[in-house]
């Protein structure tokens, strides 16, 4: 986490090829940011890879929580798990800002990290 206040956390996300984002789940509402796009794959629980992105550099993108999913405001993507991992299927670097907002009151949840030089996405 690069920053945190009463109103939301900041994250930087920086994936090499091949590269993994650990388990993770995502209890608030956030918009990412992307520096350098890439291909990426999110896995449920099980393994089992339930989407495939391709942000592109300059790309802003927001999810909703709904429930145990996430919701792609902009209608690209399906649904997927709230709790998932990722990994860089693409050959360049993936790099991104993420911006989770925190419920009115600064009261969070958060997420759940157990890689400490990555941060979810």
């Amino acid at each position: 986490m690069v920053f945190e206040n009463d109103r939301i956390k900041l994250w930087e996300l920086f994936l090499e090829p091949g590269e993994e984002v650990s388990l993770h789940t995502h209890t608030n509402d956030y918009y990412f940011y992307v520096i350098e796009g890439s291909v990426l794959e999110i896995f449920n629980v099980n393994g089992d890879c339930v989407a495939k992105a391709e942000p592109k550099t300059g790309d802003v993108l927001g999810f909703k929580v709904e429930g145990d999913q996430l919701i792609d405001e902009s209608g690209q993507l399906d649904s997927v798990p709230a709790t998932h991992w990722a990994r860089n299927a693409g050959k360049q670097t993936y790099r991104e800002i993420l911006i989770e907002l925190k419920p009115v009151g600064g009261k969070s949840g958060g997420e759940t990290v157990t890689e400490a030089n990555n941060s979810p996405s």
